[in-house]
């Protein structure tokens, strides 16, 4: 589910947070809320700024509430092209519904933006458009644990903008947890700059944990010893 929003900011107060933002509210069916899903845009002066949120249900949805916000902040903003809709290219991507642990995060960065359904980062802070890693000539990883044995057909990691160019990993591996250890199922390699890459398995892959590893020093070309990455999407076989 793909919800979507335009604003313009006209000397609007403060740091970037969800008092100025595109928020969803979940109602479930049998009564459980997802509350305060958002996409903060940018505060001060602005051009319009374009936001999406991607969420995939985890259980059938009673309703769904979606609010255009500025409380709390003083200034004038604009909104356009409002909309709420099903979109294909999410639909099934179970990332949402991992446990993520990361080896390290370089200094303002965590983890929370690794599998929370926002692709396109225009109007964010540098802080939640992405996660990266500390900068060093170790490994690196994200690791996904669910609760319970999934299956993957498809993984796409789409790599941090800075300054909208793609920090594209030279090299990652992904792969599934094997008794006391991991098992390398797909090696991606790049010399270029692409905003993602997607990983499609011969066969789909189950396990009830998966890492996508770096090994030491094949970062991006410009700074090897960092992995920075804004998203990871998770499908199983259709």
């Amino acid at each position: 589910m793909s919800m979507r929003a335009s604003s313009k900011a006209v000397n609007v107060s403060g740091s970037p947070s969800s008092k100025y933002s595109l928020y969803v509210d979940i109602y479930y069916m049998d009564g459980t809320p997802l509350y305060g899903q958002t996409f903060n845009f940018q505060t001060g002066t602005t051009d319009w700024q374009s936001g999406e949120l991607n969420i995939e249900p985890r259980k059938p949805i009673r309703n769904v509430n979606v609010y255009l916000l500025l409380r709390g902040k003083s200034g004038v903003v604009y909104w356009d092209d409002v909309a709420l809709m099903e979109d294909p290219r999410h639909k099934g991507n179970l990332a949402t519904q991992a446990a993520i642990t990361v080896d390290s995060s370089y200094s303002g960065y965590d983890p929370s933006p690794i599998n929370d359904g926002i692709t396109q980062i225009e109007g964010l802070h540098w802080t939640q458009e992405a996660w990266a890693s500390a900068e060093n000539d170790e490994d690196h990883f994200i690791e996904f644990e669910f609760d319970r044995p999934q299956t993957l057909a498809k993984v796409i990691i789409y790599w941090s903008l800075d300054a909208g160019i793609p920090k594209t990993s030279q090299q990652v591996e992904f792969q599934i947890a094997e008794d006391d250890g991991w098992k390398t199922v797909a090696i991606t390699e790049s010399e270029g700059r692409l905003p993602r890459t997607e990983l499609r398995f011969e066969q789909p892959v189950t396990a009830d944990r998966f890492r996508i590893l770096q090994p030491a020093m094949q970062g991006p070309q410009e700074r090897p010893g960092l992995m920075w990455i804004r998203e990871v999407e998770l499908f199983p076989p259709r």
